[in-house]
């Protein structure tokens, strides 16, 4: 066997750990980059209309996670997403990370952005919470809701950390479920995305800071303003039997207690969606913010 001379072997050593060390070079952000004092984040605003849509991802959770449901909103109104500090094309934020830092860098992004009120918030898992918050801070803003398999304040720690499954393992839980569907290039994007070192610090502030969240929604739940709200949740509609089981029984009545929220709240089970509605079931997310959005208009007829 040949032996590989010592310099040819540095040259080879080095060419290998550049090929794994840099990482692929993330493509410019498809929305605009937007400075709201000193933290820099991402919003992507399509479509035209009023209530303008806003979309609050999960965690972790980035503007593209509603890739198959955006376009469909845009061709009925104005809809953003963004990225929340420290994810997909944002920098890293102000601290701590708590749910009304995470409320009011949104506040100040729509601002500055000239996206005005009123809106109609969408909030997925824990960003469900976020929305919730940002409507205790601005009620005369938020004119609807839609919160998708949305985390509950008074869920169990073993029910919250079972809906915090990331992407990746969200539909190999069981063969029942439906895969995601992201687009291949989406999906690739995402996975450099996470590997930056902006997205592991950003995802462990955020994840450090969960116990302060979930107790700053006030206790019992503050109603919301008398507006149209759906909540979506992912599958079946369950009937109490030995083989429903005690963690899914609880999620369940839990979003349905997050529909009492206001007058006008509405809930409804999805059949055959995962905890990422609005990747394995994207037509009902639609459908529901669609519906919501009508509402609106029907009451404040100018906003369309």
């Amino acid at each position: 066997m040949r032996s590989v001379p010592y310099r040819e072997l540095s040259a080879l050593t080095l060419f290998l750990w550049a090929a794994v060390s840099i990482p692929a070079v993330i493509p410019p952000a498809p929305g605009r980059i937007i400075d709201i004092g000193g933290t820099k984040l991402h919003l992507n605003c399509t479509g035209t209309g009023s209530p303008a849509v806003i979309l609050e991802s999960g965690f972790p959770g980035v503007s593209l996670d509603w890739v198959l449901v955006q376009p469909e909103i845009a061709k009925f109104t104005r809809v953003c997403s963004y990225d929340r500090a420290g994810f997909g094309w944002s920098s890293l934020g102000k601290q701590p990370r708590t749910g009304n830092q995470i409320a009011d860098d949104l506040h100040e992004l729509l601002s500055v952005a000239g996206v005005t009120p009123p809106y109609v918030l969408v909030g997925h898992s824990v960003g469900g919470i976020y929305v919730r918050i940002f409507t205790t801070k601005h009620p005369d803003q938020v004119i609807g809701m839609v919160l998708v398999d949305s985390t509950h304040e008074g869920a169990l720690a073993y029910d919250f950390r079972s809906y915090w499954t990331p992407r990746s393992q969200a539909a190999s839980k069981s063969t029942d479920e439906p895969p995601l569907r992201f687009p291949p290039q989406v999906d690739s994007l995402l996975g450099q995305m996470s590997r930056t070192e902006t997205w592991k610090t950003g995802e462990q502030q955020e994840r450090a800071a969960i116990n302060t969240i979930m107790n700053e929604v006030p206790k019992p739940p503050m109603r919301l303003p008398m507006i149209p709200l759906l909540v979506l949740t992912a599958g079946e509609p369950l009937v109490w039997s030995d083989s429903a089981s005690a963690g899914a029984w609880k999620h369940q009545q839990l979003q349905k207690e997050l529909s009492t929220l206001s007058a006008q709240g509405e809930w409804m089970a999805v059949p055959g969606a995962n905890h990422y509605i609005q990747l394995s079931k994207p037509a009902a997310v639609v459908d529901a913010i669609q519906r919501v959005v009508n509402a609106t208009r029907a009451l404040q007829p100018a906003h369309r």
